[in-house]
């Protein structure tokens, strides 16, 4: 099934967007367009990590009606570009694999601490199972959040003195300070 995302940006259709272009305000408007068709193809399909190697052969990277697709440095080229704007982050110094902020670890932890705020767990524990994983946050924009963008935005709530994060066993966990 095609991603509805994909059909809201005419450049992907468009041959010379899968180049990255020489001309500076050309290249600035293509990187612009990228970075908004990857943040919300991401979050169309709660996409946290992107593999560049894996990406360099499917949709959004990749578009077979055209046959055209990224090559690995336009894939570094725009998600650098993407890091410099805060949206993007290189989980590994081979860059081979990177987070996608469609929400940003600060914003993560905003939303993880008002659902904590208001079901009572300030002063609490909870696994990061719990969080991500458990009944109790189906509902919740952060259930099935990837584990890496949880410790980052459960960092965040520590810097705040919001949060104590702890080791259990092999889950970890979190206190939750008021």
């Amino acid at each position: 099934m095609p991603d509805p995302v994909l059909s809201d940006y005419w450049q992907y259709n468009f041959p010379p967007f899968f180049t990255i272009q020489p001309n500076l305000e050309t290249r600035k408007a293509q990187l612009e367009a990228w970075s908004s068709l990857i943040l919300n193809h991401c979050k169309n399909n709660r996409i946290f990590k992107i593999d560049l190697k894996k990406a360099l052969t499917e949709p959004p990277f990749q578009n077979a009606s055209i046959s055209r697709g990224l090559t690995l440095d336009g894939l570094i080229t725009i998600f650098e570009n993407m890091k410099e704007k805060g949206v993007a982050d290189w989980s590994d110094k081979n860059k081979s694999s990177v987070f996608i902020y469609w929400n940003t670890p600060e914003a993560w932890a905003n939303l993880i601490y008002h659902w904590v705020y208001n079901v009572g767990y300030i002063n609490n524990v909870c696994t990061l199972y719990e969080i991500v994983s458990g009944d109790e946050t189906v509902k919740e924009p952060f259930h099935g959040l990837d584990y890496e963008v949880l410790k980052k935005s459960l960092q965040v709530l520590e810097k705040q003195g919001k949060a104590t994060i702890i080791s259990l066993d092999d889950n970890g966990g979190v206190k939750f300070l008021g």
